[in-house]
């Protein structure tokens, strides 16, 4: 399979947080529909959610036949995601959402578009090639780890891999380049290397979503780390209208 230029292009990410401007985007920018899912269904189908529309873009570019895909959180709803996006033949991939930052002078909100994406292991994919996009110049490596990395020790020991770390893109583009589908990364540092969660809330991460009680009740049995847990919820808010913006707004994607 190879690119198909009547294809939809499509735009993925993890979680919902990270959709949810998108989804309450105006109509005369970005009109989403929510679609079933064909196939299998069940708690531990990927995508979790399926959503088709128009970009209306002032290029004219990508009009029309538009997917916007939530993943799910971690390696598993990457790869069965990226199965399925890849039999809808798209004409390219765009992945986007939070990132943790590896180094140093990253700051929360800075973008990362990493011209190489790894996994632990030391395996490598390509990404430096934005040929559909070209106001984008790729530098950098971004880390795929299977687990959040959530203190500033663990970023530290990583930070000679990589500039960043997340839970999904390696994967996402490892299918999508065997499939010889243009696949692009843009990510925003939500957490600085010298951050740490209070708790591990991988621990919280059922079927791709983090539950919300089982997040709480973790938090709960750190009781420091509350003040910090809900600047990360205002944060992580603000930071995805952030990414929103950068895509459909300042005219680095769309405009």
């Amino acid at each position: 399979m190879s690119e198909d230029e009547s294809g939809p292009l499509v735009i993925c990410l993890a979680s919902d947080i990270e959709a949810d401007p998108f989804l309450k985007a105006d109509k005369l920018t970005l009109n989403l529909t929510k679609r079933e899912h064909e196939g299998k269904m069940g708690s531990s189908f990927f995508p979790l959610s399926i959503y088709t529309g128009k970009i209306n873009d002032s290029k004219n570019l990508y009009h029309e036949n538009f997917l916007f895909v939530v993943t799910g959180i971690g390696k598993e709803p990457a790869i069965q995601s990226a199965k399925w996006i890849a039999e809808q033949k798209p004409k390219l991939t765009l992945n986007i959402g939070f990132a943790g930052g590896l180094n140093p002078s990253l700051k929360v909100a800075d973008f990362v578009i990493p011209a190489e994406i790894k996994n632990l292991s030391g395996e490598k994919i390509s990404c430096n090639n934005w040929a559909h996009f070209p106001k984008i110049n790729a530098s950098g490596a971004l880390l795929t780890s299977e687990t959040i990395i959530h203190t500033s020790g663990e970023k530290a020991s990583l930070s000679s891999a990589a500039d960043a770390v997340d839970m999904e893109s390696f994967y996402l583009g490892s299918v999508m380049q065997s499939y010889h589908i243009p696949f692009y990364c843009i990510k925003i540092i939500s957490d600085t290397s010298g951050e740490s969660f209070p708790v591990d809330f991988s621990k919280a991460v059922k079927n791709g979503k983090i539950i919300p009680l089982k997040a709480i009740l973790l938090i709960l049995q750190k009781l420091p780390g509350i003040p910090f847990s809900m600047k990360f919820a205002i944060r992580s808010s603000q930071l995805s209208k952030k990414l929103y913006h950068f895509v459909f707004s300042d005219g680095t994607i769309f405009k």
